[in-house]
């Protein structure tokens, strides 16, 4: 059972070969729980799907209930990221429902955040933000895994209000990486992109959409559509070695740069 645990937080460090060095010290168990570990931590997201309903059962069998739940959340993410649009849509409102009664907080933001994706994917925009107005309303603890700071973030620069929104990013990665959440880094990275693009700092915005192309999120379609297209397309024009952000770049050197840059457009006074 610690081991399962541990792949989701090597998952959200983005650490696969410090789990791959954790399970040749400690072996790994032909499980059920570790077949769901190592495809939450490689992103096999069909695998989820396939073993998570027994997961979900046998969790709550043995009496596993909050587990249960975030093995719940985690087959919602999976049906969001294989495009499994409709089924994911109708498990997230029963999610929702469920957690609004009966808690906790953390759970009804993530599945909130999910349906804004969800919506955001089919380009059902405007239902997207109002899924991300809500989920920032949902008080959750400090440090929480959530990017709701980065949507507060991309709505504040959507207003005008281009410094403020700078401060409010710089705020959400610095918490990032004093986490070592480089799941959420992602995120993060899409407001970045999408603001230093409208923004008009295509160099900025390219440097790193070219790390983010090294993540493997971006061969997922329905991502790639939240990334403004004019950085997409300068991406693609350009060599990844000349933006000085090429692929040996690793998540926390990435968010790194994007604090240094966020922190000098707030001293300049930059809009």
């Amino acid at each position: 059972f610690g081991l399962y645990w541990a792949a989701h937080r090597y998952t959200v460090n983005q650490n696969p070969d410090g789990y791959h060095r954790l399970l040749d010290r400690f072996g790994e168990p032909d499980h059920l729980f570790m077949r769901h570990g190592r495809a939450f931590l490689l992103g096999d997201h069909e695998t989820m799907i396939e073993v998570l309903p027994a997961v979900i059962a046998q969790l709550r069998q043995q009496g596993d209930h909050l587990p249960a739940e975030r093995a719940e959340v985690n087959l919602m993410v999976a049906l969001l990221n294989t495009g499994r649009l409709t089924e994911h849509e109708e498990m997230a409102e029963r999610l929702l429902d469920r957690y609004r009664a009966s808690g906790p907080p953390t759970l009804v933001n993530w599945t909130l955040t999910s349906l804004g994706y969800g919506a955001a994917f089919q380009g059902r925009l405007d239902e997207a933000d109002a899924w991300f107005d809500q989920a920032l309303e949902v008080p959750v603890p400090p440090r929480t895994h959530t990017p709701s700071l980065a949507h507060r973030a991309g709505r504040t620069f959507r207003r005008g209000e281009h410094q403020q929104a700078y401060r409010i990013l710089r705020t959400h990665v610095a918490t990032i990486l004093d986490t070592d959440n480089m799941q959420a880094g992602l995120l993060a990275a899409i407001e970045y992109v999408n603001m230093m693009t409208d923004a008009g700092r295509l160099p900025q915005a390219v440097r790193v959409v070219h790390h983010l192309e090294t993540t493997g999120l971006l061969e997922t379609e329905h991502w790639r559509r939240l990334i403004a297209p004019a950085a997409l397309d300068e991406a693609a024009d350009d060599e990844p070695s000349s933006s000085g952000l090429g692929p040996e770049l690793d998540g926390r050197r990435m968010l790194t740069w994007i604090a240094d840059d966020l922190d000098e457009l707030d001293r300049a006074g930059v809009e």
